[in-house]
């Protein structure tokens, strides 16, 4: 069972067919490494390129506790529960740490007041920005000469006011340009293979972290949390510009494992 406190977001190869039909989370020992299995990814809708968010219910737990609260009461009874007196820090945070649970779900694009797209800067290779502007340039030149001040620099790099577009096209570098993509909630997620129902990875390392708490060497052991599809919770959240329906589901701790040596017949534990 797991308590319905408001939830919020947190601002944060080769298939194994055995892992990817059990629906679980993987904390990796690498820093800051997921993996969501395929059963997963296809409740959630998951495929390579799409975002995966983490959000959990800590803000709806700390407000539960105002006595004003409707959830207070089940605030005193898991109080009542573990033994403890919420008026202490304590016992507070004995309630917390029972009632806190994570969630995992498709993250969502977000968008300005009037509906369009925000956007983020692409993360991207020297080598691959060099091939954006190649294959870009003529919008890049574009966008310049809208810009007198920006083409004027042009102008003076090339050293010739009566350059052609071509010789101003071929005086373009990487910093004349700053590739966008459209921003979401979450980490990108990446699988070699295409559609839903494959495993994923991702990263989070502020999640990665806390999920890891306990553990003093944290890249020691590969974290596993099941997944519980049975489940989910849907909830309004806002997107920048109007409501969307967001569906998560909720983790719980299943077993710590030693990662395996890379190279073994298994990608799960990497």
């Amino acid at each position: 069972m797991f308590l319905n406190f408001g939830i919020s977001p947190i601002q944060n190869g080769q298939r194994n067919a055995s892992a990817n039909n059990e629906p679980r989370l993987i904390a990796n020992s690498t820093a800051g490494k997921f993996q969501l299995s395929g059963i997963v990814t296809k409740a959630m809708g998951v495929a390579n390129g799409d975002s995966v968010m983490f959000l959990n219910n800590a803000d709806g737990i700390t407000a539960a506790f105002d006595p004003k609260s409707p959830q207070h009461n089940e605030i005193l009874n898991l109080a009542a529960e573990l033994g403890v007196d919420i008026n202490t820090t304590e016992g507070r945070n004995a309630v917390i740490e029972k009632a806190l649970t994570y969630f995992v779900a498709k993250g969502i694009a977000l968008y300005d007041k009037v509906g369009n797209h925000q956007q983020v800067a692409m993360r991207l290779t020297k080598e691959q920005k060099i091939e954006f502007v190649k294959l870009h340039a003529e919008e890049i030149l574009a966008a310049k000469k809208a810009d007198e001040e920006k083409y004027n620099e042009l102008i003076e790099r090339v050293g010739n006011p009566d350059a052609t577009d071509e010789e101003l096209k071929a005086a373009l570098t990487v910093d004349d340009a700053t590739p966008t993509e459209d921003k979401y909630l979450g980490s990108k997620a990446s699988s070699k293979l295409v559609g839903t129902g494959n495993m994923v990875s991702f990263t989070d390392t502020n999640v990665w972290m806390k999920l890891k708490n306990d553990l003093e060497d944290k890249e020691s052991k590969n974290r596993y949390f099941n997944v519980h599809l049975d489940s989910p919770i849907t909830f309004a959240m806002n997107n920048g510009h109007e409501d969307v329906n967001v569906t998560a589901y909720p983790i719980s701790f299943d077993k710590d494992v030693d990662p395996i040596v890379r190279g073994a017949n298994s990608d799960e534990n990497d």
